[in-house]
C-alpha cells in the first residue's frame, strides 16, 4: 500500500510540477547573415524560468548581420545565448514586464510572465475594452 501510494504521490507532484512550467512562443522571423526565417512554435520552458522574451533587433558587422523578431523563453534557445553574449556589455535580462529600448545595441525587448505573452498575434481584448470606453465617452 505505501509504494503504490508513494507512486500516486510522484506521479501527481510529476504532473503539477510539469503543469506549472511557463509556455513561451519560440519566433524566429527575420534574417540572418541573408538566411530568412519565419519560425514559430510554442514551448515549455525550463522549471525556473520566469520570463517570456522577445527582441526585436537589427545589428550589422563584417562578420555577422542579424534582423528581426526573436521570442523565447528568457534563458533559453538564440535569446539565452544572446543574453550571455551581451552581459559585459549591457544586462538585457528581464526584472519587470513591459518593453524597454536599448538604441545602443538597436534593440528593443519586451518581458512578460504569464503563458504565450509573448506571442506575435495582435490581442483583440485589450482593443475591444478600450474602444468600449471610448463609445462610453462619447455618450
Amino acid at each position: 500500500i505505501c509504494r503504490r501510494e508513494m507512486r500516486c504521490g510522484f506521479l501527481l507532484f510529476t504532473v503539477i510540477s510539469t503543469a506549472s512550467t511557463l509556455k513561451c512562443k519560440d519566433i524566429i522571423i527575420g534574417q540572418a547573415n541573408g538566411t530568412s526565417f519565419n519560425f514559430v512554435n510554442t514551448l515549455d520552458c525550463p522549471k525556473d524560468t520566469k520570463w517570456c522574451m522577445n527582441l526585436n533587433i537589427s545589428f550589422q558587422s563584417p562578420l555577422y548581420s542579424i534582423d528581426g523578431l526573436f521570442g523565447n523563453c528568457e534563458s533559453s534557445g538564440f535569446i539565452g545565448s544572446l543574453l550571455n553574449f551581451t552581459k559585459p556589455l549591457a544586462d538585457l535580462t528581464c526584472k519587470t514586464a513591459g518593453c524597454a529600448s536599448f538604441p545602443s545595441a538597436n534593440l528593443t525587448r519586451c518581458c512578460c510572465n504569464t503563458d504565450l505573452c509573448n506571442s506575435t498575434s495582435p490581442r483583440l481584448f485589450p482593443l475591444i475594452v478600450a474602444l468600449g470606453f471610448f463609445i462610453l465617452l462619447l455618450l
